[in-house]
């Protein structure tokens, strides 16, 4: 099996609430040209896109804003891409918390309206994507600790969150390709999860964003250090967000929670990111998945800027490509 070395590339930006009355995109092409040389670079074998609202669906074209690529565009760019040994591959956040891009079906959530429509978009997606192995459907932050704070308040918990995971993962599936969903879906409910999706279901993006060494750990790898910089002074004020379980850094939700995962017999990609600029964390994290990991469970590693492709962004964009692709050559990632 060949291993992911991936990044994801942001094309739709509404999975964030600043972006939900988008009706164009916000996307500057000058830089998803330069990521990709920078990808290519950094010999990654994988771009996870960000589709969203940025393609004219021929099955629900209602979705897409004014400018979204056509079908024929984006078979272009998965050509170009592909020639340079690098398959696109498709992901759409279905999550409660990242799904402004269904526009009224987010709504809708859990009825036999909502099931037509993410299995239409599915499989045209599968169909679009050939070449793809993979189909990222997020499902990340669908909580009251996400969500609380808003005036339409609508999400899945319990059973109920679980079946319809398992339906869009057989959606999936049925396209011909593996599901994939970010892992900090579970963290708070992972007996739940174990007791619904079987291993063989599905694979775990696992991301950590900090130091894994610890005389690499900064400010903000405890999470009482991470809540007072992020929700008391800093950027996310007022986002209804709070801690839990203060004496715990994130180092340990990783090493032992997350990890627990692939011992579970649960496959895994760990996911990287320069997002919180820690300026360790892709190397770390790359050499911790070839040492310490569980090598049967371990499908690759990738990272995610989390910045929308416009050039106020550049310097995250292409750094964290950058740093990664370093990290993959220092390491000998295979």
């Amino acid at each position: 099996m060949e291993r992911i070395k991936g990044a994801l590339f942001h094309l739709g930006v509404k999975w964030e609430s600043r972006s939900r009355n988008n009706t164009k995109m916000w996307f500057d092409e000058s830089l998803w040209n330069d990521m990709f040389e920078e990808a290519v670079k950094a010999g990654l074998n994988t771009v996870f896109v960000d589709i969203h609202e940025a393609l004219r669906y021929s099955t629900h074209p209602e979705l897409a804003v004014e400018d979204a690529w056509t079908k024929q565009r984006m078979r272009r760019e998965i050509a170009r891409f592909k020639a340079a040994g690098i398959t696109l591959t498709p992901k759409l956040n279905f999550s409660a918390c990242h799904d402004w891009w269904l526009g009224e079906y987010a709504k809708i959530r859990s009825s036999k309206e909502y099931y037509r429509v993410c299995r239409e978009l599915i499989e045209e997606m599968c169909n679009l994507f050939p070449d793809a192995k993979y189909f990222n459907i997020g499902m990340d932050e669908e909580d009251y600790t996400h969500l609380g704070g808003r005036q339409h308040v609508n999400y899945r918990q319990g059973k109920l969150y679980f079946d319809d995971m398992q339906f869009l993962c057989d959606c999936v599936r049925d396209g011909g390709k593996t599901p994939i969903v970010w892992y900090s879906a579970l963290i708070k409910q992972y007996e739940d999860f174990k007791k619904y999706i079987e291993p063989d279901d599905i694979i775990l993006g696992i991301s950590h964003y900090h130091g894994v060494k610890p005389e690499h750990w900064i400010r903000t790898d405890s999470r009482e250090d991470y809540y007072k910089y992020y929700y008391v002074n800093g950027p996310y004020v007022g986002q209804n967000m709070e801690i839990l379980e203060r004496d715990d850094p994130f180092y340990i939700r990783f090493y032992t929670m997350a990890k627990q995962t692939a011992l579970d017999g649960y496959d895994t990609i760990l996911n990287c990111s320069n997002y919180y600029e820690h300026p360790h964390n892709a190397s770390d994290l790359v050499e911790y998945a070839m040492t310490e990991w569980p090598e049967e469970r371990l499908h690759g590693v990738m990272t995610s800027m989390w910045k929308p492709t416009v050039e106020q962004y550049r310097d995250c964009c292409i750094d964290g490509i950058r740093l990664f692709g370093e990290a993959l050559k220092k390491h000998n990632f295979k």
